[in-house]
């Protein structure tokens, strides 16, 4: 197939996509969400019925695109969702490369509903192929295939090519001449909010509540990019810790939290958030907010955290070691003079 006819039929399955994201339910049903929230939480509030081609740009660095024809393995974690997926499957088949698309074994219904689509839109079967696993052991044996050319990973903790792509284990090995690796890791993260000083504190805090614990737009703190991490200027800390709190308390007669927060898709969340309580309270930060779904036992202290808030956290604290997306919100004294703006954390 030309260009033209890659465009046509990612543009077909993307029409398809648009108009039902999440036939039978099984996506909304995993999340938690109705199926109105399911469709804007996979494709975004805006968007569109028709594909931009201009959206469909490689994540491999300029200048070291592989050719055509070349395999590119693709892992995404799941919190990229599926737009996200289909946009980077789409560039390197746009680009004339095939796919080996390995699904996340926590939502492995993303990756075959991707697939499904595209080969019902007419994608050439050995353009594309699917494999469920739990994205190590094919990963292994792809960095030890010549076959493989390129790698689009993501994920919370960095990862890079190895410095020697394995030696004569690999299937072709002596057949298949290895060609350069192309490489691309993007590391998923919660960000750092810098409240601005001239920033209300009600409004700095609703809007931190609001992105961080709702269910929408971040699946109840489980999508990466919300603030997790807030610094405050000095002389609005009180304030705004005060207005953050009182966001967070229940409407009059209400449920103690969001109504029907989204279930944790990584069940090692509850591990994590565990975890971070421990690091918090043994590193001396100070925990204002907890709250946790109440076991089956009706004891509240006992069931899995919901969502945690620290304050007076230090930049040396073990609490900021390894963050990762979750529904915690670490606050911290910043610059003065610092400017409202979202950066990774």
């Amino acid at each position: 197939l030309d260009r033209s006819g890659r465009l046509s039929i990612l543009n077909t399955a993307w029409a398809d996509f648009t108009g039902g994201p999440d036939p039978g339910g099984a996506l909304a049903s995993r999340f938690g969400l109705s199926q109105a929230e399911c469709r804007e939480t996979l494709l975004g509030a805006d968007a569109q019925p028709a594909l931009d081609p201009d959206v469909l740009i490689s994540r491999f660095e300029g200048g070291s695109d592989p050719a055509e024809g070349t395999v590119i393995f693709i892992r995404l974690h799941w919190s990229e969702l599926f737009k996200d997926l289909f946009v980077c499957v789409a560039a390197e088949l746009l680009a004339g490369r095939c796919v080996l698309l390995v699904s996340d074994p926590r939502v492995p219904g993303l990756a075959q509903g991707l697939a499904d689509l595209l080969l019902g839109a007419g994608l050439p079967p050995d353009a594309l192929a699917l494999l469920h696993d739990d994205g190590e052991t094919v990963l292994r044996a792809a960095l030890v295939s010549p076959w493989v050319g390129g790698f689009v990973l993501s994920g919370f903790e960095h990862q890079e090519l190895p410095d020697e792509r394995g030696s004569g284990g690999g299937f072709g090995e002596g057949i298949v001449e290895r060609a350069s690796t192309a490489w691309s890791f993007r590391l998923l993260a919660p960000c750092t909010l810098c409240v601005g000083v001239d920033a209300d504190p009600r409004l700095a805090a609703r809007r931190v509540a609001g992105e961080l614990f709702s269910r929408l737009p971040s699946l109840s703190g489980q999508l990466p990019g919300m603030p997790s991490i807030v610094e405050v200027p000095p002389r609005l800390f009180s304030a705004f810790t005060t207005e953050l709190l009182l966001a967070l308390e229940p409407p009059e007669g209400g449920a103690v939290s969001d109504a029907h927060p989204c279930p944790w898709v990584d069940g090692a969340l509850a591990t994590y958030l565990e975890q971070t309580l421990t690091d918090g309270i043994d590193g001396g930060a100070t925990l204002i907010h907890e709250e946790r779904r109440p076991s089956f036992s009706g004891d509240p202290a006992s069931g899995t955290i919901l969502r945690l808030v620290f304050t007076n956290v230090e930049r040396e604290m073990r609490l900021l070691e390894q963050v990762r997306p979750a529904p915690v919100v670490l606050l911290r004294r910043g610059d003065p003079d610092s400017t409202s703006t979202h950066s990774t954390a």
